[in-house]
């Protein structure tokens, strides 16, 4: 029961990450996602090959809107319990979906633009949220078999 709230909590925590960035206005919006451009300075030389830059900052925008629901799928698939996967994919399916058009129309009020591609860029992170799982709930389970095999 501890660990269900913990993973609430966190739930919650990323929640509140991709909404309050969703409620940014454009300007302060581009400020904190020109902060892994600065990162990314220290490793690549920034400002020799334009293009690069443009493409680099760009990449790095959509992937974290496909990390942030990777991260949000796996941590709803491990609260959530349901009798058989295909009716746990689409119970969790239907929430990040669900918060990913919230997060889009939210960008409408608050003067940004809004786009669909984010939205299926959303859902493509919370597909690897639900693969990653199952990776794990697969191991998870290969290793308690062999505890109880070997005991």
């Amino acid at each position: 029961m501890k660990n269900k709230r913990a993973i609430g909590i966190v739930i919650i925590l990323v929640l509140g990450f991709i909404l309050i960035n969703s409620m940014l206005n454009k300007e302060f919006s581009m400020v904190v996602a020109n902060i892994p451009k600065h990162l990314v300075q220290h490793f690549i030389p920034y400002g020799k090959y334009k293009w690069l830059d443009v493409f680099l900052i760009h990449k790095i925008r959509k992937f974290t809107h496909c990390a942030e629901f990777c991260v949000l799928e796996f941590l709803i698939c491990c609260l959530y319990s349901a009798k058989n996967n295909k009716q746990k994919l689409l119970n969790t399916f239907y929430i990040s979906f669900s918060i990913a058009l919230l997060d889009e129309t939210i960008q409408l009020f608050s003067g940004r633009k809004s786009k669909i591609s984010d939205v299926w860029i959303d859902l493509f992170g919370a597909c690897v949220g639900f693969l990653i799982y199952m990776i794990c709930k697969f191991y998870i389970n290969k290793i308690s078999k062999e505890k109880t095999n070997g005991k």
